[in-house]
């Protein structure tokens, strides 16, 4: 099943981070050490592919001044929206559904951070859709501002369709594959130069040693799954020095 498929079906479900695939508590750590790294505090922030909003919580420590969160699955963003309240996400706050891949962005512009959490590979499903995705991407974020995320790293040509199983979920989701090398290049097209990008497993044994509280808070305790990047990128003019 295609992405709003397979996300409008999804299931919210709240697990102990003693339930459930204990893979799933690393990723979630490297996404908040990767989180607390490149967003400071009252940062306005753009979070594509919010889906129910499992990323709020680490954002929130960073104490933002707005969060605006954009996901195609209407489904997924009425439970973002339930989890942005019970959290209390204490800055402007507002949900978009739409496909940041295809559709013109709406929004309050600019960012100073933009989000995407295994999301950004949907914008590969065609040369135009990439173009499009981080053409808008550099343009709503400031100078000097990041673009950070993760993404699967699959055995396949960019644009290739490849066919996924979640952790937690036995259904199949369509995605698309991009390699290491053509999202630098992308990026590189739009002023977004890179200043991290790394697969899961070194990331995570370099975070473990420098967030060992934050790694036992989150039970940590399992190696990530290896076919998954991290990365940040930073918008750069041109004419500046990188």
């Amino acid at each position: 099943m295609d992405a709003k498929e397979f996300y409008d079906e999804k299931n919210v479900t709240k697990r102990s981070l003693h339930e459930g695939n204990k893979t799933r508590n690393s990723h979630n750590f490297i996404k908040a050490v990767l989180i607390d790294r490149f967003i400071g505090k009252r940062k306005r922030i753009l979070d594509l592919g919010c889906g129910q909003g499992g990323d709020l919580l680490k954002i929130k420590h960073s104490c933002p001044s707005l969060y605006v969160g954009m996901d195609l699955s209407p489904n997924a963003i009425a439970s973002a929206q339930i989890r942005a309240s019970s959290i209390r996400l204490n800055c402007r706050c507002h949900f978009l559904c739409t496909n940041f891949t295809k559709h013109d962005w709406e929004g309050y512009p600019p960012y100073d951070v933009v989000n995407c959490q295994f999301a950004i590979q949907f914008a590969f499903k065609s040369k135009s859709d990439a173009m499009f995705t981080f053409e808008r991407i550099s343009r709503f974020l400031v100078e000097d501002g990041f673009f950070i995320g993760t993404v699967p790293k699959h055995n396949a040509n960019t644009y290739d369709e490849v066919e996924v199983e979640l952790l937690d979920d036995d259904r199949k989701c369509k995605e698309y594959a991009v390699t290491r090398e053509d999202l630098i290049s992308i990026c590189n097209t739009y002023n977004l130069n890179v200043v991290l990008i790394e697969d899961f497993q070194p990331f995570f044994q370099n975070a473990l040693q420098t967030n060992e509280y934050l790694a036992t808070k989150m039970n940590a305790t399992h190696n990530p799954d290896p076919c998954n990047i991290v990365f940040a990128f930073q918008k750069r003019s041109t004419d500046k020095d990188v």
